[in-house]
Parts: structure tokens; sequence; C-alpha cells
């Protein structure tokens, strides 16, 4: 009877916590990519940069 009784409340339960866990997630997951996208950013933005000087200074 226990066992019959606690499995309904934890499907209940678990949509709220799968949308509460999800929401966590994104919160957790938005700021490594966040700082990931930053330095992936001033990479790329170097890079260009270099790319952009070296052909200037070939064709130069």
């Amino acid at each position: 009877m226990r066992t019959t009784k606690t499995r309904p409340t934890r499907n209940v339960s678990s949509p709220k916590m799968a949308k509460h866990n999800i929401s966590n997630q994104r919160k957790s997951d938005s700021q490594p990519f966040s700082s990931m996208n930053e330095k992936d950013l001033f990479l790329a933005h170097s890079r260009q940069s270099m790319a952009a000087y070296i052909s200037k200074y070939l064709i130069e």
C-alpha cells in the first residue's frame, strides 16, 4: 500500500521537479556558455585581426 501511494505522488511531483530542474540547468549552463562564448569570441576576433594584419602585410 505504501509503494502504491508513493508512486503517484512521485509522478505528480516529477513534472514540477522536471521543470524546476530544467530551469536550474538552463541557469547553470548559461554561465559557462557565456564565459566560453566570450573566450571564443575573443579568440576569433584576435585570429581575424591577426589574419587581416598578416594579409595586409603580405599584400603590401
